[in-house]
């Protein structure tokens, strides 16, 4: 088969989850005959005007059209953020040139629902992966702009939250002291407020992407709860997969380290340095715990120059304890060995995550985890057997979770015992090729 994966990025400058996903899983298909091409968003310029240029690179084997597009005028930046007229043309034209079997779009954040059009335009069989809130949630992550999280899309809900992503929204539900979305739906307020405005763009958003969904052939949900919220849209539940992440060790060493004795009991944590993830909540647990008998560790890593001010912010809670070392970013291939010196592995995201790697990466080198109780999450997790959930956000629950393995000296033990095979990648990509 021919095959065109459509994704917001792609690495080497770009090494999310969906990043990986998308580009092992073009290298298996690849290895097993097949021809695979990944188009993704290298740079928004600017500037709004002008349309699509791509430029034709190899990566790891892979051959990567990375766009260049042109930023969204202020008058369509919203409209644009779901369909997206010059990255739909650039795929009429290079679908027409390069006729693939199937066209599988993973997400649809940047690229937009303007790739399922063009393939459906020229008659060629749509997958979609959802990795995320994206067909759901105006801001993807199913977050408000003050980080709770939502029970869910509704016209005047996301509008209000749309609304309070402006500063001058936050600071009159802060001085009210309350939630003044239903005082603000109310005519004649929702015209005065902008309400009525932004109400009817999200419809008109999700009229667009229902639209594209019923069109789809299969839909691939990587969680529970998005396959939930997919349904909850009307789309037959015939065509939707349930289809979790695999992991790919293929790069890693063989046979996999074993894990490095210490004195000292190491909590880590590995991802985004980004206020979802979370890093935050651990810091100020990590801060609460006691031991007479061993000392303690939290090995952070990721990329504090990925939003420096929130970098500044966890080195400001941390206070200069020594205890917490900040350890850069890290390459995927090294994961094994960077695990091989961390006990726990703490996952302690705001959001409801979509299947994270990072879970699988530490039950694959034998880490129990500690996590988020969230929907995905938790299901990934057996409690008290392969790992540990704690109330997300909230330091002290967490710090109790932690401390549980300072008091009690088997509980590693017993949870390490309790791992067992994650999901490999050759299953994930037979739930592609069934897709197909």
């Amino acid at each position: 088969m021919k095959i065109l994966i459509a994704t917001h990025h792609s690495p080497p400058n770009y090494l999310g989850g969906v990043e990986w996903v998308t580009l092992h899983g073009a290298q298996w298909l690849q290895a097993h005959g097949h021809e695979v091409e990944i188009v993704s968003i290298e740079e928004i310029r600017s500037l709004p005007g002008g349309e699509v240029t791509s430029q034709d690179k190899t990566y790891q084997g892979i051959r990567i059209q990375r766009l260049s597009i042109p930023a969204s005028p202020d008058e369509e930046k919203f409209q644009q953020s779901y369909w997206n007229g010059p990255v739909g043309r650039w795929f009429e034209q290079h679908l027409k040139e390069q006729q693939p079997d199937i066209v599988h779009l993973h997400s649809g954040y940047l690229i937009t629902v303007s790739v399922l059009e063009a393939a459906r335009n020229q008659g060629i069989p749509t997958v979609l992966s959802l990795h995320d809130y994206w067909t759901v949630c105006p801001r993807i992550n199913l977050l408000h702009p003050d980080g709770r999280r939502c029970p869910g899309p509704e016209e005047n809900r996301c509008a209000w939250c749309l609304l309070t992503e402006k500063r001058r929204f936050r600071w009159l539900e802060q001085l009210a002291g309350r939630d003044l979305q239903p005082w603000v739906e109310r005519p004649p307020l929702a015209r005065w407020f902008g309400m009525e405005e932004v109400s009817h763009q999200v419809r008109e958003r999700q009229e667009k992407i229902n639209q594209q969904l019923q069109q789809v052939d299969v839909i691939m949900a990587l969680g529970e709860l998005t396959r939930e919220l997919v349904f909850q849209q009307g789309i037959d539940p015939e065509k939707v997969m349930l289809s979790p992440n695999g992991l790919n060790i293929s790069r890693w060493p063989q046979p996999l380290p074993a894990k490095k004795p210490s004195q000292t009991f190491r909590f880590g944590y590995l991802g985004n340095l980004t206020p979802i993830k979370g890093a935050q909540v651990l810091v100020q647990a990590f801060r609460k715990l006691t031991s007479e008998t061993r000392p303690l560790e939290l090995l952070l890593y990721g990329d504090a120059k990925k939003d420096p001010a929130f970098s500044q912010r966890l080195q400001r809670l941390a206070g200069g304890d020594g205890r917490i070392r900040w350890m850069g970013v890290y390459e995927n291939q090294r994961l094994p060995e960077i695990l091989s010196e961390i006990d726990v592995l703490v996952v302690p995201s705001l959001w409801n995550e979509v299947c994270p790697l990072v879970i699988l990466e530490g039950f694959a080198c034998l880490t129990p985890l500690v996590v988020s109780d969230l929907p995905n999450m938790n299901n990934q997790i057996s409690e008290g057997v392969n790992g540990l959930t704690f109330e997300a956000g909230n330091p002290l629950s967490l710090a109790n979770s932690l401390q549980r393995f300072l008091n009690e000296p088997n509980l590693l033990a017993h949870l390490t015992y309790g791992i067992r095979p994650i999901r490999s990648h050759d299953d994930q990509m037979k739930d592609w090729l069934k897709a197909y």
